[in-house]
């Protein structure tokens, strides 16, 4: 079931599928292994000070464009229709918060991982989509929600010794029922 800001099943199993099909092909070309653990898991200390610049200026480009532009985001999402008829310039979002999201998961495969990246772009949405009631309220959960997970993750990384990709992902999982059980009590 989706929920109502769009989320939900399809896009976790979208994700999944992609994850899946990207290892049938490095499977299929013979890809090392070390490449591939790589691909999957990532490592913060991997980053060169070129990689952590150009992620701090795209992080800046993606707050900019949300704090300028956030009622064209809504509208966007709410009914690009509606939003064209407004006079909104939907082909232009759409196309930018396109390129911004691959940018993103370009820049963050070294750091996070392409495990982790599915982890943190789809699970912190789904667990605050639960709960808000309205989409500025749901980016700002979703945001708390994944830096939450991502410094108690990398913490947990650091004190049992474990790679920090896998144990942000872990704990993305764990956390993602929790809102269920709340609902329900």
């Amino acid at each position: 079931k989706d929920t109502r800001f769009g989320f939900g099943l399809s896009s976790a199993t979208a994700m999944v599928f992609t994850m899946a099909a990207a290892s049938l092909v490095m499977h299929i070309w013979d890809v090392p292994a070390k490449d591939t653990l790589q691909l999957l898991w990532g490592s913060p200390f991997a980053l060169t000070w070129t990689d952590i610049s150009a992620l701090v200026a795209l992080a800046i480009i993606i707050v900019l464009y949300m704090f300028m532009s956030f009622r064209t985001i809504s509208a966007l999402f709410f009914d690009q229709e509606i939003a064209s008829s407004l006079g909104m310039r939907v082909r232009f979002h759409h196309t930018f918060m396109v390129t911004l999201i691959a940018l993103v998961i370009a820049l963050a495969m070294k750091l996070l991982g392409a495990l982790l990246i599915d982890a943190l772009l789809i699970l912190p949405v789904l667990v605050a989509s639960k709960r808000s009631e309205s989409l500025k309220r749901l980016v700002l959960s979703a945001c708390i929600i994944g830096f939450f997970v991502s410094t108690l993750g990398y913490l947990l990384a650091i004190y049992t010794d474990m790679p920090p990709s896998g144990t942000i992902a872990l704990l993305s999982a764990l956390i993602y029922p929790i809102p269920t059980f709340k609902k329900r009590s």
